[in-house]
């Protein structure tokens, strides 16, 4: 109705484009980018069917994981912030012509993936801090709310797997977890 649409006018952008977009309200927690995503009430999307593909279950989990020195995945989270720095070298002149500064010395100092999410991604995406930007991307916010029939296909040795969301699955009947033992990351 017009009513309902000038309300969604006067409401946060986040929460006008999630009720355009038929979406449900965000939850309770609003604090700034540390809310549980606005795609939480997704319904009615289409699809009569999906598939995730070693997605990013919950990046407290993996941050943690990896930053354990002298590990495997270790090794891992340096390689990842290499690449990500010679990335943003590489594509610097594109993030500025879109008007992203990135603090290049920082960006540089990064040798891990967590110091990069520090120099670079949580200024570029607008988070104030790691927390809000992890928990907005854990996929373990989305599944519980999740109306389109999805298989998560997940690795047990993926070096990101932070954690299996076994829970959150098994709560929804329109989510099936599958996990081989071997894999790595996308590497079936």
């Amino acid at each position: 109705t017009r009513m309902d649409q000038q309300q969604q006018q006067h409401q946060a952008p986040d929460a006008a484009a999630a009720a355009a977009a038929g979406l449900g309200a965000p939850a309770a927690d609003s604090s700034s980018r540390g809310q549980a995503p606005a795609a939480a009430g997704l319904r009615g999307s289409g699809l009569i069917g999906a598939a995730l593909v070693s997605p990013p279950v919950c990046l407290h989990s993996t941050n943690n994981k990896m930053g354990k020195p002298m590990s495997m995945k270790f090794m891992y989270n340096l390689a990842v912030a290499y690449k990500l720095r010679e990335y943003v070298k590489e594509h610097r002149a594109a993030f500025q012509a879109l008007g992203m500064n990135i603090d290049t010395q920082a960006m540089l100092n990064s040798w891990t993936v967590s110091s990069f999410d520090d120099a670079v991604t949580l200024r570029l995406l607008g988070y104030p801090a790691p927390h809000h930007y992890y928990r907005h991307a854990c996929s373990t916010n989305y599944i519980p709310h999740i109306r389109t029939p999805t298989l998560i296909l997940l690795s047990r040795d993926d070096p990101f797997l932070g954690m299996l969301p076994k829970e959150q699955v098994t709560a929804n009947p329109f989510t099936l977890l599958a996990t081989t033992r071997r894999g790595g990351h996308l590497g079936f």
